[in-house]
């Protein structure tokens, strides 16, 4: 069972006048591994995110963006 305060996600309190941080990016890969030749291959990601400006009361999402082997 998780705990009551438990968040899968960053939790930062800010107001108009303290921000700890601007935005939050994460990235997170798909992946694949052949244990038989000891590689690790890249299948595909996505990143997301959220921006803290200063009038709006909630944070504005960053859209998830699809992620290729360039990024």
């Amino acid at each position: 069972m998780l705990e009551q305060d438990f968040y899968d996600s960053p939790l930062w309190y800010y107001t108009l006048f303290s921000k700890p941080l601007s935005y939050w990016i994460g990235h997170v890969y798909a992946i694949k591994i052949d244990h038989e030749h000891k590689t690790i291959k890249v299948i595909d990601g996505i990143k997301w995110g959220g921006e803290l400006s200063y009038f709006p009361i909630k944070p504005q999402m960053i859209l998830p963006l699809l992620l290729s082997l360039e990024d």
